[in-house]
């Protein structure tokens, strides 16, 4: 079906945007410990200093040190969510289809993911943000708004799931009765031809009685 091959299409250049995600993550997780190590072996520097002093926002070691932690937390559950998505999509690729009930029950327990993790994300940054007096934005809304998509695609799988489900059932129970008429007419027609030979059998003998009578 063309549409199911669009649908597996679109799984397919979802997997490979989030094996993107995975590894930028993975890489700004690491940069970011690196930077905020730096920052700790860095901090006694004068040309360091100086020279976050003359960015565009003014910054202290302390702040660019909390600022790289907070980035690497945030990066870490990222990592994560990423992960159990192309969890996700590899298992809807190996089936051929996203009308199962197992893959609607892993897609509502990622949207579940979606919505907890980066509330949880927010208040770990958010609290070691206001720990080293930060005035960065870690909010998450773009991935609760991920997790409701996800939890309302879930909806339309299971559905879809229940409907070839009933087309199955509906084409097993079609199979018996055809074949119970396809033997019914040959049964039939085996009776007929019984019926015809007997017929042409009793004219035969009945024809030299005739034959001597004349």
């Amino acid at each position: 079906m063309k549409s199911l091959n669009r649908v597996q299409k679109a799984a397919k250049i979802i997997r490979i945007l989030l094996k993107i995600g995975y590894i930028a993550s993975i890489a700004g997780a690491a940069c970011c410990v690196i930077g905020a190590i730096l920052c700790g072996v860095l901090s006694g520097n004068e040309a360091f200093r100086e020279a976050l002093a003359s960015a565009e926002k003014t910054l202290t070691v302390k702040e660019a040190a909390g600022a790289c932690v907070c980035a690497a937390i945030d990066c870490g559950f990222s990592i994560a969510l990423c992960a159990l998505s192309l969890k996700f999509y590899d298992h809807e690729l190996a089936a051929g289809t996203p009308f199962e009930k197992s893959l609607a029950k892993e897609m509502r327990s990622l949207g579940f993911y979606h919505i907890i993790l980066p509330v949880c994300a927010a208040i770990v940054t958010g609290i070691v943000a206001s720990f080293l007096k930060l005035s960065a934005d870690f909010s998450e809304t773009a991935g609760v708004s991920a997790g409701i998509a996800y939890l309302l695609l879930s909806l339309l799988l299971d559905y879809g799931a229940d409907v070839k489900s009933g087309a199955e059932k509906n084409g097993e129970n079609e199979n018996p009765v055809s074949g119970n008429r396809d033997s019914g007419a040959t049964s039939g027609g085996s009776d007929n031809d019984g019926q015809t030979d007997s017929v042409t059998a009793e004219l035969k003998t009945t024809a030299p009685a005739d034959d001597a009578n004349l």
